[in-house]
């Protein structure tokens, strides 16, 4: 996973957080200019590298652009971030990360980054996290996923809402 800040034209006018797919089955999250400060990129790559590395987090799709869809809604996992005073972090850090298993919420330094962002983020977090494309395998308590597990569903099961 790659983040970086995005240059002028990148990312929709509209929008302040996107992700593309990279070849290899790789992804990269783009921010908006003016959005986020340097070294909370470099804090939140930081947090992401060694949670890719040492395989608390998987990625479940491939080169197929499925991940910037809407949220589902299958709340699958939690991943978000909080925006916080930055004295309430350990000296020099931009962000931290708190799990458990199910969820991962990162508290970021409230002036490395706008509200618009957090927003944004938590909103494709929703997505990724919520819907099963990034998903937390805690080698104690669940299992990696098999090359038999099936890839998340893209659509909400149709259900009535109220049983006849």
């Amino acid at each position: 996973m790659r983040y970086r800040i995005a240059t002028r034209g990148e990312i929709p006018g509209d929008r302040t957080a996107d992700i593309r797919d990279l070849p290899g089955s790789r992804a990269e999250v783009l921010f908006a200019p003016g959005h986020i400060k340097p070294r909370l990129v470099a804090g939140i790559r930081r947090l992401a590298n060694h949670q890719v590395v040492h395989g608390s987090w998987r990625q479940r799709w491939t080169g197929s652009s499925q991940a910037a869809g809407e949220a589902q809604g299958f709340l699958r996992g939690v991943s978000r971030w909080e925006r916080i005073p930055g004295r309430l972090l350990p000296s020099g850090r931009a962000a931290v990360c708190i799990e458990e298993d199910g969820s991962c919420v990162m508290l970021v330094d409230e002036d490395t980054c706008t509200p618009q962002l957090q927003n944004a983020v938590n909103d494709l977090h929703l997505r990724l996290a919520g819907d099963g494309f990034w998903i937390q395998v805690w080698f104690d308590r669940r299992p990696l996923p098999s090359a038999h597990t099936p890839a998340p569903p893209l659509t909400t099961p149709r259900a009535p809402l109220i049983a006849a």
